[in-house]
């Protein structure tokens, strides 16, 4: 059976509980007697039942935790304790978008010779970015080209519009769009292109301009030599649903919108008082950036908080923690690798070990992060599965003192009867405990009713039952027990205190440990995955029947 029974009491505490207050062993004499035909004569049994006998060790404690943390060991068997969790994760796509572009249209009126050469024109088409970015080159895999063409001609033509900066990404091949015999006179022309598969390039002029242009060719050819003059095209596009692979260009400043969040310690969610030090907390922040341009981090907050009482924080700083922190990009001839930048924080590059030692609940944390924030100093790139991640990973070596650290838990009673409860005169719980843990642990159960009101406890004042010494320790570095200790302890309930508890509808039981570790917590000692502890229950109950 893997059971940690310091933190979470499970269904073996309650059949301990329901023997002790609730024992049924009466209702089963009677079933097989009529004590009314039966001389009025007392007899006075005891019986002794055994109620468990387990034996676990720290990692069979360990095992039944949840997913939030992970719990390693060395080849020595030292625990360490990872809490990790994700700061920030967000994908180039969610961060740089390419808005819908409705190109502004375009007019030009020409007069044709008498020639039969094709008539050239060059028109710039003004291609937005959205925030003023400079873009260089779009390679899609989404994308719908719309073409209408308006034409007045004096004469029959054929029309071909070459978009130079539009190209196969597979041969390089431009998009051309061919509208034959175009009749005299106002004429419109729809084309519909699918641009999956297609690269845009964009050009700049100066070089330094974040003004985007798509250059697009017409080229007429009309049928017949004769010269005609005022001829007028126009030519209205719009660009929807893009979605690229790749993008290189000028993001500008992109702001990461970070939410604030947390990690939570769930070793200390039950910590009510006293406090467990550690001696050497590590706190390692990861990014992990594809993005191809500078990121700067900044820590608007970062701290440990403790919520329960006594309240209180700890705001995380020191030399390890720069702000801001300039992350590690790609280069553009590294495209579609990911770089990692990593802060490794300890006590001696930072307060982690005062932010720890409070027995926070959570390490909280908001950062904020800036693209270029130098501005435009070189091309920058992203792909479409290009990630910004930030991860923080609490690292808790086992190694510390627990002063008084007090730990609680509430589970409920099960309903019990009341039949024959006057015949219990006694009952008596029965331990022996083998600890090979490095903590005195002292316990204690208290019976409440629904309301939390406290009835009474299994052990009273003074009572030193309820301590279990630990083990014997060993010397340094290594602080192993070397010896366990062991322990036989007898609890007495009396009849008039179970009814006592019957009477006052005891309803849930809170099991409480005040842990303190070896040599009155005077060392500070470490916790390997091999360490025992043996329990063995029995119940003794003393019933009064009359004969």
């Amino acid at each position: 059976m893997k059971y940690n029974l310091l933190i979470k009491p499970k269904n073996y505490l309650k059949i301990i509980l329901l023997l002790v207050l609730f024992t049924s062993i009466q209702s089963c004499i009677k079933d097989k007697f009529n004590f009314d035909r039966m001389a009025q004569v007392e007899y006075e049994p005891t019986l002794v039942a055994p109620v468990l006998h387990t034996k676990l060790t720290l990692w069979d404690v360990l095992y039944d935790w949840d997913s939030s943390h992970i719990f390693v060991q060395d080849q020595t068997h030292f625990l360490t304790l990872l809490y990790r969790g994700t700061i920030f994760s967000q994908t180039a796509e969610d961060l740089i978008t390419i808005p819908n572009q409705y190109l502004p249209q375009v007019d030009t009126t020409f007069d044709k010779p008498n020639s039969p050469d094709t008539i050239v024109i060059s028109l710039p088409l003004i291609f937005s970015s959205g925030n003023g970015e400079k873009l260089d080159e779009i390679y899609l895999k989404q994308g719908n080209f719309n073409i209408r063409l308006f034409s007045d001609l004096k004469d029959n033509a054929d029309i071909v519009t070459v978009f130079q900066s539009i190209t196969k990404i597979s041969d390089g091949t431009p998009l051309t769009i061919s509208n034959p015999n175009i009749g005299i006179g106002p004429h419109n022309t729809n084309n519909q292109i699918n641009l999956t598969g297609y690269k845009i390039g964009l050009d700049h002029i100066p070089a330094s301009s974040s003004i985007n242009i798509l250059n697009v060719t017409l080229k007429i050819k009309f049928h017949n030599n004769a010269a005609c003059n005022g001829n007028g095209i126009s030519l209205n596009t719009d660009v929807n649903n893009m979605r690229y692979s790749k993008l290189f260009g000028y993001f500008g400043q992109p702001s990461f919108v970070i939410r604030e969040d947390s990690v939570f310690l769930d070793i200390f969610k039950r910590n009510l008082s006293g406090r467990f030090t550690l001696v050497d907390p590590k706190l390692n922040i990861n990014v992990y950036n594809s993005y191809g341009f500078p990121i700067n981090i900044t820590f608007d907050k970062f701290s440990s908080y403790r919520s329960v009482a006594p309240l209180d924080s700890v705001p995380i700083s020191g030399s390890g923690l720069p702000s801001p922190w300039s992350i590690i990009s790609p280069t553009i001839s590294q495209v579609g690798q990911t770089k990692t930048s990593t802060l490794n924080l300890n006590k001696t590059t930072c307060n982690i070990d005062d932010a720890i030692n409070i027995s926070p609940q959570f390490i909280v944390y908001h950062t904020s992060a800036l693209g270029n924030p130098a501005g435009n100093v070189g091309q920058n790139f992203v792909l479409d599965t290009s990630k910004f991640k930030v991860d923080v990973d609490v690292e808790l070596p086992i190694w510390g003192k627990a002063v008084d650290f007090t730990v609680q838990d509430t589970f409920k009673m099960e309903e019990f009867k009341l039949e024959n409860r006057d015949k219990i005169d006694w009952a008596a719980v029965r331990v022996t405990s083998t600890n090979g843990f490095p903590v005195d642990v002292k316990l204690q159960l208290i019976f409440t009713d629904t309301l939390y009101n406290r009835i009474d406890s299994l052990f009273l004042v003074n009572d030193d039952n309820s301590i279990i010494a630990s083990g014997i320790l060993g010397p340094a570095p290594n602080y192993r027990v070397i010896l366990p200790t062991i322990k036989r302890t007898e609890t007495i309930m009396s009849g008039d205190r179970i009814n006592y508890m019957i009477d006052h509808n005891v309803k849930k039981v809170l099991l409480k440990a005040i842990l303190n570790t070896s040599n009155n917590h005077g060392t500070d000692v470490k916790f390997y995955s091999d360490y025992t502890i043996d329990l063995k229950v029995g119940v003794k109950t003393h019933v009064k029947v009359k004969y």
